[in-house]
């Protein structure tokens, strides 16, 4: 009878011993994320607050919209264009509408793709995409660009770290303006990310 409980024991201690290693094996591979970092490494923590960019504030209906995962975006209006995302490794991000005063609305798509590779990806394949691209003065060609083919706006569009970040805006009289506040987004968006 010994001999029978002497053997169940050791045929429970060699799992008991293999899950410790492997439970060891993960905390050792793995960051620990506290309550302190949960909170500001994440793409949620971009979105722009009341008074942070004045004059612009979210919008009252439909300002902000969280997208846990990449087929939640095709509420948006971002819609049409989910795939192209999703075919780069979009995770998660959100969609914010602005209001800039009078009739100036701005969209922002900030989107996190795990990875830098693959923010850059997705910043290359739009960066193709458009047909009247100026430069981000300040901000590198590869990092960043303008679409100017709006008619009443432009649209910004830039990657730092794994967060790409898309902001169209229109509604302008001045075009020229649309590409000022454009180029004040993506520095503001820059500037955010490298102090995450």
């Amino acid at each position: 009878m010994i001999n029978k409980v002497d053997t169940m024991i050791n045929k429970v201690k060699v799992p008991a011993l293999s899950a410790v290693a492997a439970a060891v094996m993960v905390f050792a591979t793995c960051k620990l994320v506290t309550d302190d970092d949960a909170g500001t490494r994440d793409v949620y923590s971009l979105r722009i607050s009341s008074g942070e960019m004045s004059p612009w504030v979210e919008a009252e209906s439909d300002g902000y919209v969280a997208c846990p995962n990449p087929e939640a975006f095709a509420g948006t209006r971002v819609n049409g264009y989910v795939q192209r995302f999703q075919d780069r490794g979009l995770i998660e991000g959100f969609v914010q509408e602005l209001n800039g005063g009078g009739d100036i609305w701005g969209s922002v798509y900030v989107m996190d793709f795990g990875t830098a590779e693959k923010a850059n990806d997705m910043f290359v394949y739009q960066d193709a995409e458009n047909t009247q691209k100026l430069a981000v003065s300040g901000i590198a060609q590869t990092v960043a660009g303008i679409d100017n083919s709006s008619g009443d706006g432009c649209i910004g569009y830039g990657h730092f770290d794994r967060f790409y970040i898309q902001v169209s805006l229109g509604g302008y009289a001045d075009k020229t303006d649309s590409q000022k506040d454009a180029k004040t987004f993506l520095e503001h968006f820059q500037s955010k990310v490298k102090n995450m």
